[in-house]
């Protein structure tokens, strides 16, 4: 006991080391509060199931694909791909000879070696380029088959006289560690990875349109990949030469984004992303578990997930909210956004360039990104 409270009457050293216990206590409620919804949706079998108890109505509602809309669209692909040109960019396990990410072109049902100067020759006829960029825990089979599937559906949605490049962009996203420590180091490798395309994409022809499309962790190097195009650096990492604002067409969608939700900010992680862009879509879901959850990734009380609440601290036009929440309900799976129609038909007119001329005004319950929250 410290000399000064030695002599000191019991119920003044009681009443000394009291409040020091009310902030002990009032920070584990606190933690166990903030856990309490992580807690639930792990353990709820309702939860994971999506039941309408879970359902946060909203005028504009989207209904959840039935049975039947989700039946036929496992891969391989079922869809003829004649009128489309698709590619597999992997950037998994580079070595010293071939530190570049490797090409693959789809051809007559398989996968046949390429090289990035064919890809930048096949671009030159100016089509627009969609790139899938999935999400973390991904192996490479995992990521040809849900890119297949997300082409699929696309190309269903697409009106048959649109031709479109899609691009299955395939990143290390495997779990290795302890579950916080690798997510932190798979959200710094998205940030990497977005260079790596970037580079990419800058080499193409500066009339073909892009649209990029990424979940979760993908959402994260969608947006690093505009930042480097637009002249941005992470790591120490800058392209040499940055597309000037609006020489390129460029749009994205981000689905159940793991960014932080100011990374488009003066000051964010992206902050030259919107320079570039004509469009970003930002879909919020407000029940995502992972999403809910984002912000204990970096620190006790961190930056809140932009799939969560929406950007902020932003008054670009160019960026658009729309809560899809009624629809996705209690869920961090890319299914529960590609095999709806009501969500999918939207963002496939956005990306792939047709459909109404005001891309950035997202359908339904749209708010822009100071909008209501």
């Amino acid at each position: 006991m410290p000399e000064n409270n030695r002599h000191r009457p019991l119920s003044l050293q009681i009443v000394a080391v009291a409040p020091s216990c009310v902030v002990w206590v009032a920070t584990r409620r606190l933690f166990l509060v903030g856990m309490l919804p992580l807690i639930w949706a792990a353990i709820s079998p309702q939860a994971w199931a999506g039941n309408d108890e879970t359902t946060v109505h909203d005028p504009h509602e989207l209904p959840l694909p039935s049975q039947n809309d989700a039946e036929g669209l496992s891969s391989p692909l079922t869809t003829p791909a004649d009128l489309d040109d698709l590619w597999l960019i992997d950037s998994r396990d580079p070595t010293r000879e071939n530190p570049c990410p490797r090409f693959h072109r789809y051809n007559c049902g398989d996968w046949t070696a390429a090289d990035e100067n064919g890809f930048l020759e096949a671009a030159s006829d100016g089509i627009p380029v969609c790139v899938w960029i999935h999400g973390y825990q991904c192996h490479a089979e995992s990521a040809i088959q849900v890119g297949l599937e997300v082409y699929q559906q696309m190309r269903r949605l697409a009106p048959a006289e649109v031709k479109f490049r899609f691009v299955i962009w395939s990143w290390p996203s495997l779990k290795n560690g302890p579950w916080r420590i690798d997510a932190q180091r798979k959200a710094r490798r998205s940030d990497i990875e977005g260079y790596k395309l970037a580079r990419v994409l800058e080499k193409l022809p500066a009339h073909v349109p892009v649209g990029l499309l990424g979940f979760s962790f993908g959402s994260r190097l969608a947006g690093s990949t505009l930042h480097f195009l637009g002249g941005g650096s992470i790591a120490n990492l800058q392209l040499q030469s940055h597309s000037a604002p609006g020489c390129r067409p460029v749009r994205a969608v981000l689905l159940a984004g793991a960014v932080d939700n100011n990374a488009f900010e003066t000051n964010g992680l992206n902050s030259c992303a919107l320079s570039v862009a004509d469009c970003v879509l930002v879909l919020i879901n407000r029940l995502d578990p992972a999403l809910i959850g984002y912000h204990h990734l970096e620190k006790f009380r961190g930056t809140m997930a932009m799939g969560h609440t929406g950007p902020e601290g932003i008054s670009a036009t160019c960026v658009t909210s729309w809560n899809v929440t009624a629809a996705v309900r209690v869920s961090h799976d890319w299914r529960r956004y590609i095999r709806n129609d009501h969500i999918m038909g939207p963002i496939t007119s956005l990306v792939l360039f047709f459909g109404s001329s005001d891309a950035c005004v997202a359908p339904g319950s749209a708010t822009t990104a100071m909008g209501s929250r």
